[in-house]
């Protein structure tokens, strides 16, 4: 918000019974005969009511002058601004890719009806994320694998599921003898699924849309046009001539992770629309690194409880969550220790076995969870 100091001294809100008496003042100063304003009387009570009604439009005052610049408008009128620039903030869209469907022997063909429900194991907090089919597919008799076409249930970042995390259903499909398997592989996304954009992130982007006023374009210009592309949490761009004179790559993290072909395909029509008369574009996407985490909790006798384990691996997942206000490609010893002790009030410590030490990568990796194991014993 703008400095209340700066408010205060142009746009001061007075106290009511100030107000009050300085109404007053100027009535009798005008000859206006007052004779009923002690409180409570009819007179005082209107006198009351227009000076509360002043305040109010002084504090209106304050909000709209606050409101008017980029820098400290509320959420609301952060977007009504970003009219101005002719930007809108990226809303949340929902996760669309392919799940695999097997089977070892192939008795009889089955019918997997648009609307059909598959769904992840339940986590930690007990709570499954439900893909929905999109449209009917046939899996043919003879066919031993079988693609499914889904969406998420709802928007966001969270449905972007790691592989072999959707692996039930939640009605048994009619496959006769056939047992029928399920799973998303590796590169199951063809549409990644996003939360609405952060705030923060879309008023930085509001205020460096100014680089965009540029005769040609810069690092910063080809950064926010990535970055305006629904699906992109981050995009970085490398200008120094990676490959050759002319050169410039566009790096791009997705809500997922990696960026699916789809979206590599969106951001480069969005850099290309811009690009200058000699700039060789080629836009990538970040690669993801899964990093396998060993702690070792140390807690006393009388606080072991047996879902600490479960409840660390769950604080060590939400730590690696995707967010742009998170250093991808970098994992800290220290980060660790630091979110399970704040989290889990029973540890007295926590020894890292793995990573051994602090993982830093380069800027075109992000690092992802892997393996989690977590050891419980008493201190």
């Amino acid at each position: 918000m703008i400095n209340t100091d700066f408010l205060d001294e142009y746009l001061p809100v007075p106290e009511l019974g100030t107000v009050i008496r300085q109404m007053q003042a100027a009535l009798a100063a005008a000859g206006f005969p007052i004779t009923a304003a002690k409180s409570g009387s009819v007179f005082y009570m209107l006198l009351r009511i227009v000076a509360q009604f002043y305040i109010e439009l002084r504090r209106l005052a304050r909000s709209l002058l606050a409101n008017g610049f980029v820098m400290t408008a509320a959420e609301g009128w952060l977007e009504a601004k970003a009219e101005d620039y002719s930007m809108a903030r990226k809303q949340a869209s929902k996760t669309r890719g392919v799940l695999t469907l097997s089977r070892a022997s192939s008795t009889c063909a089955v019918k997997i009806p648009a609307g059909h429900v598959f769904k992840t194991s339940y986590d930690i907090n007990g709570e499954q994320l439900c893909f929905i089919v999109t449209q009917d597919t046939v899996f043919k008799l003879g066919e031993t694998s079988c693609g499914v076409p889904v969406e998420a249930e709802f928007a966001g970042s969270a449905y972007n599921c790691a592989k072999d995390t959707i692996t039930e259903t939640l009605i048994n499909l009619e496959s006769g003898a056939d047992v029928i398997s399920i799973t998303n592989g590796e590169d199951w996304i063809t549409k990644e699924g996003a939360d609405i954009e952060d705030l923060e992130v879309f008023r930085e982007r509001i205020l460096n849309a100014w680089s965009g006023l540029a005769t040609l374009p810069t690092a910063d210009t080809y950064k926010a046009a990535a970055e305006a592309v629904e699906g992109v949490l981050r995009a970085q761009v490398d200008d120094l001539h990676p490959r050759g004179q002319g050169t410039v790559d566009i790096i791009v993290t997705s809500s997922a992770g990696e960026a699916s072909s789809a979206l590599i395909a969106a951001v480069t029509a969005a850099v290309e629309a811009i690009a200058g008369p000699y700039d060789n574009l080629l836009v990538k996407s970040a690669s993801v690194v899964r990093q396998n985490i060993t702690v070792t909790l140390k807690v006393p006798s009388t606080l072991y409880t047996d879902d600490l384990a479960a409840q660390a691996k769950g604080i060590l997942t939400r730590m690696l969550t995707l967010s742009s206000d998170r250093s991808l490609n970098e994992l800290l010893v220290s980060d660790i220790v630091f979110y399970l002790r704040s989290e889990l009030s029973a540890v007295r410590n926590v020894l890292v076995t793995v990573p051994a030490a602090d993982v830093v990568l380069g800027s075109d990796k992000v690092i992802l969870p892997g393996t989690l194991s977590v050891t419980v014993s008493e201190v």
